[in-house]
């Protein structure tokens, strides 16, 4: 008897703590849920809310104000619908679905513009990686180009020396002609004078 009333007991105690243990587990698997901003508000035909509603505002909506009243406002909207919406929920502060929409479009705009940079940085490497090849190319041309010209420098500088001592040569051996015929018209003058001599004599 002693062992079924500790049984039963036990079965109360498991049973009793059950669905406390049942929440525990739903709260700890619960996922995180935030209260949406959107707010959606009546515009009637006058002031009240016995008055026919003549469109639903979605937050955002831009409104010119045409009139004051105690708790009411008489509005236009942008497509010319006017009348009459609650003073509280109206704000001069511009609204965050607004704010975000306008910072996505920035955001939007900005990537534009990074990928066009992207694509301008991407043409300038080219370029520059252009003018690198073609800059070494032309070092190369240029190079050999004055050892060409060297080349041809000590070249011609070997012909002038050569041609400076042909020159030299040249002069000397002009001197000698001219001496040598000097020396000639001398000896032809000197036996023409001999022969004129003898002839006398006989």
């Amino acid at each position: 008897m002693r062992i079924i009333k500790i049984k039963s007991f036990s079965l109360i105690i498991f049973l009793t703590f059950l669905p406390l243990f049942t929440v525990s587990f739903g709260i700890v698997d619960a996922k995180t849920q935030y209260v949406s901003d959107q707010l959606l508000i009546t515009m009637r035909e006058g002031k009240g809310n016995e008055y026919k509603i003549i469109k639903m505002l979605p937050a955002g909506t831009p409104l010119e104000i045409i009139q004051e009243s105690q708790n009411y406002l008489r509005v236009r909207t942008q497509d010319g619908q006017e009348g009459w919406v609650l003073t509280q929920y109206i704000t001069p502060e511009t609204p965050k679905t607004e704010i975000i929409a306008r910072l996505e479009k920035e955001i939007d705009q900005l990537k534009k513009t990074l990928e066009q940079c992207k694509g301008e940085k991407d043409s300038l490497q080219g370029q520059l990686k252009t003018v690198k090849v073609e800059r070494s190319k032309n070092v190369v041309e240029l190079t050999n180009e004055r050892d060409r010209l060297k080349t041809l420098n000590d070249r011609l500088s070997t012909e002038t020396e050569h041609l400076r001592k042909e020159n030299s040569l040249l002069k000397r051996l002009q001197i000698l002609w001219w001496f040598l015929a000097g020396g000639g018209v001398f000896f032809v003058g000197w036996i023409t004078g001999r022969v004129s001599r003898k002839k006398r004599y006989y």
